[in-house]
């Protein structure tokens, strides 16, 4: 779990379960690479199969509407998550668009920050963001988790 993007999703996971909240996180697929140097990689027509499956499954995991599924006791909410100035990608926002046109409340991009300040230690800031504008900020994930209970 190197990358912020991990570890923010891992840890908003466990803080929604400690809030009485379920997260099902749509995980990327990683392809290990000793499968490039396995034996059976040297038949021509078996290489050309696991390269298809394996394009074919890159391929899906570009086009997933969202990172993950919040569900609280009076909603569900599909989650993007964010850490500093990653941006949506076009088939996200064309998601994201059409499924709040159906269901304001359907689809938010949850972003974390680290602010710093000459001298003073990084602050963590979360920004709930809808339509590509900030809904709420907040200092604590357990506020996010608490904000997504509240919205009725």
């Amino acid at each position: 779990m190197s990358k912020p993007h991990t570890q923010f999703q891992a840890s908003f996971k466990k803080v929604a379960e400690v809030m009485k909240c379920s997260v099902h996180i749509f995980y990327d697929v990683v392809i290990p690479r000793q499968i490039w140097y396995h034996p059976a990689m040297s038949q021509p027509k078996l290489k050309s199969l696991v390269l298809g499956v394996i394009n074919t499954i890159r391929k899906a995991q570009q086009q997933s509407p969202c990172d993950c599924i919040l569900t609280t006791p009076n909603r569900t909410y599909c989650i993007e998550i964010k850490v500093g100035n990653d941006s949506q990608l076009p088939h996200q926002a064309t998601t994201e668009r059409l499924m709040n046109r159906v269901n304001p409340f359907a689809y938010y991009v949850v972003r974390k920050w680290e602010q710093s300040k000459k001298g003073v230690l990084k602050t963590t800031v979360y920004d709930v963001i809808q339509g590509g504008q900030a809904v709420e900020r907040f200092n604590e994930l357990t506020e996010v988790i608490q904000y997504f209970k509240e919205v009725k």
